[in-house]
């Protein structure tokens, strides 16, 4: 029984460290011409793909890339920070590279920052 707690343990703790969220400044926002929304964040990396307006891509759909879009914009626009959610990404570090697509991470989760009064 022991063993099976140790399995269980251990197995639960790497599931809960695969999740991570990482915060940065929105540097420029990119329409590619498939409708990819691609996106440079401070401290995320350059021209990554967050999401698609014309088709579901990982586990956001087309209508909620719209939002997040739009939440983008205002991010930019005001200099406030956006936080990134990722479910599926071993490596935990908030560096993922340039012009990759942050649905291979497992992202799923995007908000606007509160600001600090």
């Amino acid at each position: 029984m022991k063993f099976f707690l140790c399995i269980f343990i251990l197995t639960f703790s790497f599931a809960v460290s695969a999740q991570h969220n990482c915060a940065g400044k929105v540097i420029s926002i990119d329409l590619h011409a498939p409708g990819d929304v691609q996106i440079t964040i401070e401290g995320i990396g350059t021209g990554n793909i967050l999401c698609s307006l014309t088709q579901k891509k990982g586990l956001v759909e087309s209508e909620t890339c719209k939002a997040m879009f739009s939440l983008l914009l205002t991010a930019k626009a005001t200099v406030t920070p956006v936080r990134l959610w990722f479910n599926n990404d071993n490596n935990t570090s908030c560096d993922k590279g340039n012009y990759q697509d942050l649905n291979k991470f497992g992202f799923y989760y995007l908000r606007l920052e509160p600001t600090q009064t």
